[in-house]
């Protein structure tokens, strides 16, 4: 009899030993997968709040000039974080920021884009445009929101 309440006590201290154990890793993971969730609703938020539009093109030989506004309601600091394409239709290629070397793209101004604030790019190519052919810019921001021109020269 003793030995039958012994093994039950052992049995109830060892079940709650573990439904603790097995409570405290879910509240753990809950957290992580809370924190997740919370980053990936930020990173949504910060997707859906940002736009842009490339509204001209201004194409030369070997310079061309690209007016993009901002469209959205945040504000775009990472302005060296911007990636540009540019090249005939099926053969695209990135153009560095400021490099010193050609191909290269810059800004005008290369303050903070504002909602609303249209930045002027300057691509410079190594080589001329050729005539008849058909082109593509195409602005890619820190987050992944992109637009594209079109354009024949």
């Amino acid at each position: 009899m003793v030995s039958a309440v012994f093994t039950e006590s052992i049995l109830l201290i060892a079940s709650l030993t573990l439904a603790g154990i097995f409570a405290s890793m879910i509240i753990g993971k809950s957290s992580t997968i809370q924190s997740l969730f919370s980053t990936q609703t930020h990173i949504q938020r910060d997707i859906m709040l940002t736009s842009i539009k490339i509204v001209y093109v201004n194409a030369g030989n070997d310079t061309i000039r690209v007016y993009v506004k901002n469209i959205g309601v945040n504000t775009i600091a990472d302005l060296d974080a911007v990636d540009v394409y540019f090249g005939e239709l099926a053969s695209l290629s990135m153009i560095p920021y400021n490099s010193s070397n050609t191909p290269r793209w810059i800004y005008t101004d290369n303050s903070i884009w504002d909602p609303k604030e249209t930045k002027e790019l300057v691509i410079t190519l190594n080589s001329s445009l050729q005539t008849g052919k058909t082109y593509m810019v195409k602005i890619v921001l820190h987050n992944g929101v992109t637009d594209e021109y079109i354009f024949s020269y």
